[in-house]
């Protein structure tokens, strides 16, 4: 008999498959009860809500990844093609865990209502990563001097195209990364 993490995991991961295939907005507990064969009832005994189940998935899923991106920093060399990293491999995952949400929304909606804090430290994550980046190559003189805050806050506002959700669903991908490209070369010269 399995334990109650173990139960918990099993809800997450078929919790993860149902929402990459038909998108979290379209998949219901029920749903998720039905692959793991079990009842709705018994479902809620360890989550209380299909949303509480989303919160656990997406949370998940921005640790792998800050992971990811945090070991991409280091290893990459160049300042810009950091930061040019760190927007696309936004966009590419939003493209990738999003590719079956038919309401984005509905979704985006559920997001700003719960007020997740790891979507807010993801942000914070992305913000700080590009601001240190930033600074450090203002420092060492590879970067003309502005302010790092006020810099990094003005390449978000430009970037809305790597960073939104609906944005990001409205191209398909090799169209959408040549876009973020092209806007990071563009902001990249007034950075020199």
């Amino acid at each position: 008999m399995p334990t109650k993490d173990e139960t918990r995991q099993a809800i997450i991961e078929a919790a993860d498959a149902l929402f990459a295939r038909f998108g979290p907005t379209k998949t219901s507990v029920a749903d998720i009860a039905r692959k793991l064969g079990m009842s709705a009832a018994n479902i809620y005994n360890f989550y209380p809500s299909r949303d509480a189940i989303l919160e656990t998935v997406g949370e998940r899923h921005l640790i792998a990844l800050r992971e990811k991106l945090t070991a991409e920093t280091r290893e990459i060399p160049g300042d810009w093609a950091k930061i040019e990293n760190l927007f696309l491999s936004n966009a590419r995952h939003m493209r990738e865990h999003l590719a079956n949400e038919t309401d984005i929304l509905q979704l985006q909606a559920l997001v700003a209502q719960r007020e997740w804090k790891f979507v807010s430290d993801f942000h914070d994550f992305l913000r700080d990563t590009v601001e240190r980046i930033l600074r450090d190559a203002m420092q060492a003189g590879r970067f003309r001097q502005l302010d790092p805050s006020d810099a990094t806050t003005a390449l978000f506002d430009c970037m809305l195209t790597a960073l939104d959700p609906i944005q990001v669903r409205k191209c398909d991908g090799a169209a959408h990364e040549r876009r973020i490209k092209s806007q990071l070369a563009l902001l990249e010269r007034s950075f020199r």
